[in-house]
Order: C-alpha cells, then structure tokens, then sequence
C-alpha cells in the first residue's frame, strides 16, 4: 500500500525536516564555540563521573571497604546495571584509580582511596581527570 501526499503536506513535511535540521546545527555550532572558550569539557571526558553519590564514586567506596572484588559481585553490591559498572570501571581504570588483576578482580589503588577521601569530603576533584 503506498500513500501519497498533496502538495500542502509535502510542503510542509519538507519544512518540517528542514526547520528540524537547521536547530540541529545550531545546537551543533553553539556546543562548538562553548568548547572553543572552555565552558563545555570536550565530548570524551567523563565530566559527570567525578561527582559525589555516582556509581563511580559507590564503585570506589565499596572496593575501599570490602577489598577486591569482581565486576558481578559490584554490580549485585550496588544493584546497578551491567552496563553502567562496566562503563564506570574502565573511567577508574583510565584514571589509574582502580587497578585489575588478570583474574577479573578489581581493587581500589592509593590514587583512589585519596580521591575517594575527596569526593567524601566533597573537595576539588576534577585533578582526576585527563
């Protein structure tokens, strides 16, 4: 079955699709020229995964009392989503936070207990992050 449109409706379905694309650029521009001056971190750095109360920081906590520990046994501890310890693991894991032995099992490094005792304190802790 195919439908064809009049001419109104082509119309304005095309206007509707340009309007649609023309903010996405703007969007797109604005995003650009606030990184260009430094109020926008660039897309790649974890800008939300150093603040307090996130997995990361319950990731931190939970390997700094508990001691390694595995991926599955985080995820059941924290009752948080495969794909959102994974993600968080490999931010620590960047940042030299959490260190990982050839078995799978994850352990907070010094790095991390000294970042850990800032997002406790709710000090600057943005020095993590390359």
């Amino acid at each position: 079955m195919t439908y064809e449109l009049s001419k109104e409706e082509e119309e304005e379905l095309y206007t509707k699709i340009m309007e649609s694309e023309k903010r996405r650029k703007e969007r797109r521009r604005g995003l650009s020229t606030a990184r260009k001056a430094g109020a926008v971190p660039p897309p790649h750095t974890p800008h939300r995964f150093f603040l307090p109360n996130t997995t990361a920081h319950a990731i931190l906590a939970t390997l700094s009392k508990k001691g390694p520990t595995t991926r599955q046994e985080l995820k059941e501890e924290l009752k948080a989503s495969e794909a959102g310890i994974n993600t968080q693991i490999l931010h620590l894991l960047d940042c030299e936070l959490v260190d990982r032995d050839r078995h799978g099992v994850y352990s907070i490094t010094d790095n991390g207990e000294v970042a850990l005792a800032e997002l406790d304190a709710g000090t600057s802790h943005t020095r993590w992050l390359r």
